[in-house]
């Protein structure tokens, strides 16, 4: 089975993502993940020069699975790319201002002090980058897809991209707010 990545930003609807990936049928694996005892907090992508000491663990993790979503692929396309070069990968996308809303809540709800959390523009500022950089980086990509379900896309869209049949489920919309 080629090897499906979901590459999007976090609060884009990566979860729904990989459920439909296990629903299609697709042994997944959900994020987040690191290498085992380790927790590479980098959730701003702050420290690209820390990743390479992990690619071997993250290329051992990869060959065990066919889809991937969540952190840390959003920061590896380009690695991801070069490894699997026919690899099928996704961006989720939504509207930056919610996403941060979204990203900021989430954090409330761990339990992470306000003085903590950064402001509304870091993470509005962060997925603004990462999507200019991944479209850059795909342009002319066929096995590259932008998929908004926010703003509708579903099963035919998806599975088209994917090759796969449409199921006879509703797409999933996991973690939603209330």
């Amino acid at each position: 089975m080629i090897k499906a990545f979901c590459i999007g930003m976090f609060k884009t609807g990566t979860t729904s993502i990989g459920k439909a990936f296990e629903i299609l049928g697709y042994n997944t694996l959900h994020g987040p993940w690191w290498p085992k005892g380790i927790m590479i907090n980098d959730p701003f992508y702050e420290r690209p020069d820390y990743w390479p000491f992990y690619y071997k663990n993250i290329k051992k993790i990869i060959s065990r699975y066919d889809a991937f979503q969540d952190y840390p692929w959003m920061f590896l396309y380009k690695e991801i790319r070069e490894w699997y070069p026919t690899s099928k990968i996704i961006l989720t996308l939504r509207d930056p201002d919610q996403l941060a809303i979204s990203d900021i809540e989430m954090l409330k709800r761990l339990n992470i002090p306000e003085k903590n959390i950064p402001n509304k523009d870091k993470f509005i500022n962060r997925y603004i980058l990462h999507r200019k950089k991944v479209l850059e980086f795909f342009e002319g990509d066929k096995d590259f897809l932008k998929f908004n379900i926010f703003k509708g896309d579903e099963w035919s869209k998806i599975c088209d991209f994917l090759n796969k049949d449409i199921p006879n489920t509703d797409f999933p919309h996991l973690n939603k707010s209330q």
